[in-house]
């Protein structure tokens, strides 16, 4: 449940904002998605949607998140297949196309014959959900638009809890339902008890942590504070969060959000620098490594940043991270040389800059 779209960084339903703000030139070319194994996941999910096995579509997902298969990045492959189904049909889809109404009957009816199809019904009517909407904050978005996002929404809810006793033996139904929580404003401990709830009974599904810090950025009535209060938490967990490189991924999230924790004293360099090391040790896809040396780079460790520097000649996996050229130049070239460099930054809701050095 994606809108718009972030590749592996990310959780269920996660709205991405920004990269970073930056002083550097911003590219003109239009952002493509250069990730192989999401592409083909997605045009797979396309194929199977045009041709009506939907059936096939859930018990993919079920299949890949008994066995714990993984993309190249390391996201969750199952859940990853919900995201590229909403993925496809919001590429493909206007959001007054005549298509969505057979697609929601006929979801919604298989849902209630199928209790696992909740999820795929729940998925599409998020993906209607923000194509009526569109993106902008709530203040920019006309009355009626926010009105058909919230009768959408609901629909979804009442999906969720009506088959929650079934349905909340997966972590697709936690990362789901906390996210609708968030969206519609369900309130702070609320989504407090699915965030707890969830992640006792699925402490390796790192997408519930990742929904979590989304939704305590400030953008959606979290704060700063908030966001670093998770990172503690998530740094003095051992096992799966340790395992899974979570602080890594979780900052990741708050950077995708325009929220750079990085920049506060409460942030663990050494926590970060350790997921890092654990990511790149198991899940070293070019995407992945673009992603460290960027993060070296604005955390003026140029140790990692020259480790992988190679990668940023390949095509730009991350789409946020293609619209920042100038300040990827800016990095090659302090990896190369050393040469400290200021980059513009806002945090805190105040400009300021960073000495790469």
């Amino acid at each position: 449940m994606t809108h718009p779209f972030a590749r592996g960084l990310t959780a269920v339903l996660l709205a991405v904002s920004a990269l970073a703000a930056t002083t550097a030139a911003v590219s003109a070319a239009p952002a493509v998605n250069n990730d192989p194994a999401r592409n083909t996941l997605k045009i797979e999910l396309d194929q199977l949607t045009l041709a009506g096995r939907y059936g096939d579509i859930v018990a993919r997902a079920d299949a890949d998140l008994a066995k714990a298969t993984r993309l190249p990045d390391g996201s969750w492959r199952g859940y990853e297949t919900y995201i590229q189904f909403e993925r496809a049909l919001m590429e493909t889809r206007a959001g007054d196309d005549a298509f969505w109404n057979k697609l929601l009957t006929t979801l919604r009816q298989r849902a209630e014959k199928r209790p696992a199809d909740v999820f795929l019904y729940v998925q599409a009517l998020h993906a209607r959900a923000w194509l009526v909407r569109g993106g902008g904050y709530a203040s920019h978005v006309p009355a009626s638009q926010r009105h058909s996002f919230r009768q959408l929404m609901d629909l979804a809810r009442t999906a969720l809890d009506k088959r929650s006793a079934t349905l909340a033996i997966s972590p697709i139904w936690w990362a789901q339902r906390t996210t609708v929580a968030n969206e519609l404003g369900e309130g702070s401990d609320k989504l407090s008890a699915l965030f707890e709830e969830g992640v006792r009974r699925f402490p390796d599904f790192h997408p519930l942590y990742l929904t979590r810090m989304r939704a305590l950025t400030p953008k959606w009535g979290g704060s700063e504070d908030a966001m670093l209060d998770l990172l503690d938490r998530i740094a003095a967990i051992d096992g799966p969060a340790r395992e899974e490189g979570l602080y890594a991924r979780a900052f990741w999230v708050a950077e995708n959000e325009g929220e750079l924790v990085n920049l506060d004293p409460r942030f663990k360099k050494d926590a970060w620098r350790a997921a890092v090391d654990v990511i790149a040790a198991r899940w070293a896809d070019v995407g992945n490594r673009q992603r460290f040396f960027m993060n070296g780079c604005e955390l003026s460790d140029r140790t990692l940043a020259k480790a992988h520097v190679d990668a940023m000649d390949a095509p730009i996996v991350d789409e946020l991270m293609q619209l920042n050229g100038g300040l990827i130049d800016s990095c090659r070239k302090w990896a190369a040389s050393g040469e400290v460099f200021l980059m513009g930054v806002r945090y805190r809701g105040k400009d300021q800059h960073l000495l790469v050095q």
